[in-house]
């Protein structure tokens, strides 16, 4: 019992930074929150704090590594403002139990709309080309066998560019209903621009 805890407590010690500062701060008090006796929870704390604050380091870069590579021209659009903005969500998010790679860069769309109202520099042709990749993501993994989204599209060339990297300066996007569809649960994908 008290190992599925000791396990439970040192994942959300490396991936929730709040609860790390509170558990070093009083192990004792956060590891009975957790079902932990005292002397388990004083012989956590002393695993040096920089041990796990540079392992939960390098579990947000791979958290950053996987989404990017989920959302490959969002990343390109955005160039380090991904980066920014996706530190910034790892750091209020930690990632649940069971949670696979995509639903991390799915939730990432939902914070990153909200990011943007701070940030005014980010276009909104730019939040949309994260939006749609978001939603083809969510399509792609759920069940679901129709979703029809209004979408502002920057166009196939300007689409072309940016999935070779060369995100333009400016854009004028075309507004448009894009539709993914399935023929039967779990079938292959379709999508189309209207």
């Amino acid at each position: 019992m008290e190992l599925a805890a000791t396990q439970t407590l040192l994942a959300r010690i490396y991936t929730d930074s709040r609860l790390r500062t509170r558990f070093y701060a009083d192990p004792v008090a956060v590891g009975s929150e957790f079902g932990l006796s005292a002397a388990t929870a004083r012989s956590l704390a002393a695993v040096p704090e920089t041990d796990i604050h540079e392992f939960a380091k390098a579990v947000r870069r791979r958290r950053l590594e996987a989404t990017g590579r989920l959302l490959p021209c969002s990343t390109k659009c955005l160039g380090p403002r991904f980066g920014e903005a996706f530190r910034e969500y790892v750091l209020g998010h930690p990632l649940p139990a069971e949670c696979h790679a995509w639903h991390d860069a799915v939730a990432f769309e939902g914070f990153f709309q909200s990011w943007c109202q701070q940030h005014p520099e980010i276009t909104p042709w730019q939040r949309e080309v994260l939006r749609f990749e978001s939603e083809r993501l969510a399509f792609t993994h759920r069940r679901a066998r129709l979703l029809v989204r209004f979408c502002l599209y920057p166009g196939h060339r300007t689409a072309r560019d940016i999935a070779a990297g060369r995100p333009p300066k400016t854009v004028w996007p075309l507004p448009g209903l894009r539709i993914f569809w399935r023929w039967k649960a779990g079938g292959e994908m379709h999508e189309h621009l209207l």
